[in-house]
């Protein structure tokens, strides 16, 4: 933003102590000669009559205020200051500007030294009562008076929600895009699609009904567990729910058609949802698209828990859908359950079990017992199961866990250093600002004004960015930590493109291990959330083993002060479908993290060099396009066509040098 008062010369006075509050008239320079008494508030008032310049009158909407002077305030005036403060800050997406010295006609007047840091100091005082920053510039007019022009930023504290990431999957019309509309919007849908409009971002989708892009809504709860979303007022914005909330759900609604299950997968592998919401339409029922799904999920070792929609149109349903559910899971030693009230949608997420209940407990029959699916019945024109489900996200938000500050501090000074940003959308604000990213944060922190590494480039380079700004649901925030979606604004020479990160590599990162495949930056997010995965979906280990041999839970990073691209990967997969078998050569669509780019399979090792469905073999890759930073223990998988899914471990990676 540039500055309202650029054209006047500058004064020179030491800023900093501006927004530190702390002042004496020692602080000023000598042209600015004032009486060395302590200051009372009448003294801070001044008055003058000459107009040094006129700036254009000052808007009555937006984020540019004209002050003229703000001392010798009583409470109610300086509360009200606060008001208007916090509407102009709304009113420029959490940035303002306050022109101190000017008149509301835009008469430029200025204040002599002793006015001009009163106005200063209340100002920093309203500032501070929003938890805002300062930046203060000031411009002489004479020699003994100034006009200052204050940037006030908005900074949402990270820590005061939580992010829980949910995917949402099923098939095409099965509902997907209304559910998340209802939810989020606090509207019941007409029968006719009226609540899905607000999520789709392509004139397409609208006219056909179908998503073909990610998008992403948010869905709040305040500490008493009450639903924060946009009908609870005609003003509420995402900033308000953010500020409103304690935690947050954030909605991925990928597409059901499989003409776009690129897209879908994209989706599931680059935002490591911490669970998947499957939706099934009672009029369809369990489709081959819902089979494929499940057994990707399942395949995948991803939490999930399914909501049957449209059931106003076919209630009877629910239970056929329940039964062939049954069918599906029973190889995986599961089962669903049927959740129809609120008590029961919290117990599914974390059982509460009385010390009453223990008496007689036989630690073998615990053994005996089947993890269960949630199933949610629903519908969103009539609003029934709505409540139980809303439980059911307020309970799984309780149970994520942002470490904080302090915790972040005393982790060792190479993990603090660590940060991988996975860029997955390129946004341009304007012809003079830098790009903007969107993506996740998958480990490590930023904050602005941080130095990091933008790559690989074609020749699989890093080169240097800086991050001048950093936004979560649309509000500026401070910093940003692991396991955050936000979006940061770059000064770049360089243009990014989707699948490049931004890395910050810690002096020593040798042997550097997340003891998690999911996006975190502590154990403890893990161990919050394994009581929900174990409830809601989490596969049995006797069913897993058919997946591949030698996989290991350990992301390790190869990082050194230089990192490079690689174009040859090597990895451990294990061939989930293909109707023939696949061999040196083959060429497949791969996807790791925020990477997705087609790659072709240069070796199997195996003894025929070939691999069918349901086997497992180390295989090694060769990137077709471009070199991608990959990291080894990383989850991997792969498509071709619309028949063909194998899942896998990156195991070796091989720096591009060209």
């Amino acid at each position: 933003m540039c500055n309202v008062i650029d054209g006047l010369e500058g004064v020179s006075l030491k800023e900093d102590l501006y927004t530190s509050g702390e002042f004496n008239t020692g602080d000023f320079d000598e042209d600015w000669d004032e009486p060395a008494a302590e200051d009372s508030d009448s003294d801070y008032e001044d008055s003058a009559d000459e107009v040094y310049g006129n700036l254009p009158p000052e808007p009555r909407f937006g984020n540019v205020e004209y002050k003229l002077q703000l001392v010798s305030l009583c409470e109610k005036r300086f509360q009200h200051l606060v008001t208007q403060l916090k509407w102009r800050l709304r009113s420029g997406g959490g940035r303002c500007v306050y022109v101190v010295g000017v008149r509301d006609c835009g008469a430029v007047v200025g204040l002599r030294a002793r006015a001009l840091r009163g106005s200063l100091r209340t100002l920093r005082r309203m500032a501070r009562a929003l938890a805002a920053t300062l930046r203060v510039t000031t411009r002489r007019l004479a020699p003994d008076r100034a006009v200052a022009e204050v940037h006030i930023l908005k900074l949402a504290d990270p820590q005061q929600s939580m992010e829980l990431r949910i995917a949402v999957m099923g098939a095409n019309e099965a509902g997907k895009s209304t559910l998340i509309g209802v939810l989020t919007q606090g509207e019941l849908d007409n029968g006719r699609g009226s609540a899905r409009l607000n999520m789709f971002r392509h004139l397409h989708e609208v006219k056909s009904g179908r998503t073909s892009s990610l998008s992403h809504e948010i869905l709040g709860f305040d500490a008493q567990g009450n639903v924060v979303n946009y009908g609870c007022s005609e003003l509420m914005t995402a900033e308000r729910i953010g500020e409103r909330s304690t935690r947050l759900v954030s909605f991925i609604d990928l597409a059901g058609h499989s003409k776009y299950q690129r897209t879908t997968l994209h989706g599931l592998a680059g935002y490591s949802p911490h669970f998947v919401m499957l939706v099934i339409s009672a009029t369809a029922g369990i489709t081959r698209i819902t089979e494929e799904h499940i057994d990707l999920l399942l395949a995948l070792d991803v939490p999930f828990f399914t909501v049957v929609t449209k059931c106003e149109l076919a209630a009877a349903a629910v239970q056929d859908v329940a039964a062939k559910l049954a069918k599906l899971l029973q190889p995986y030693n599961k089962r669903p359950l049927l959740i129809t009230d609120e008590n029961s949608a919290r117990n599914c997420v974390a059982p509460q079990k009385l010390i009453l209940d223990t008496i007689n407990d036989n630690a073998s029959e615990d053994k005996c017992v089947m993890p269960e699916v949630a199933v949610f019945p629903v519908s969103c024109v009539r609003g029934a199961g709505l409540g139980p489900l809303h439980a059911c996200l307020a309970s799984l938000a309780c149970l994520l866990a942002t470490p904080s500050a302090a915790h972040y501090n005393t982790l060792p000074h190479d993990v603090r250093d660590t940060c991988e940003f996975q860029i997955d959308e390129i946004f341009h604000a304007g012809e003079s600002s830098g790009p903007v990213v969107g993506g996740l944060l998958a480990r490590g922190r930023i904050r602005e004004g941080d130095d990091l590494l933008m790559g690989p480039l074609d020749d699989g380079r890093f080169v240097s960015v800086r991050v001048v700004g950093v936004h979560r649901n649309r509000a500026a925030v401070s910093a940003a930590r692991a396991g955050h979606t936000c979006s940061l604004r770059l000064r770049a020479q360089q243009a990014p493109r989707p699948g490049m990160v931004l890395l910050r590599q810690p002096s020593d990162s040798s042997g550097l291990h997340c003891k998690s495949n999911n996006v975190g930056s502590s154990v403890e997010d893990a161990m919050t959330l394994a009581r929900a995965q174990q409830t809601l979906s989490k596969p049995d280990a006797d069913a897993t083993k058919n997946t591949f041999e030698g996989a290991t839970d350990d992301i390790q990073d190869d990082g050194t002060t230089n990192p490079r691209g690689c174009l040859y990967f090597q990895a451990s997969i294990h061939l989930l479908r293909h109707s023939t078998a696949i061999y040196r050569g083959f060429q497949c669509t791969v996807h790791v993290g925020n990477v997705t780019q087609t790659a072709i399979i240069q070796g199997i090792m195996s003894g025929t060099g070939e691999l069918r469905a349901g086997e497992s073999a180390s295989a090694l890759f060769r990137f077709v396009r471009s070199p991608e930073y990959l990291v080894r223990g990383r989850r991997m998988l792969f498509t071709a066509g619309l028949g063909t899914r194998a899942i896998g471990r990156i195991t070796q990676v091989f720096p591009h040098v060209p």
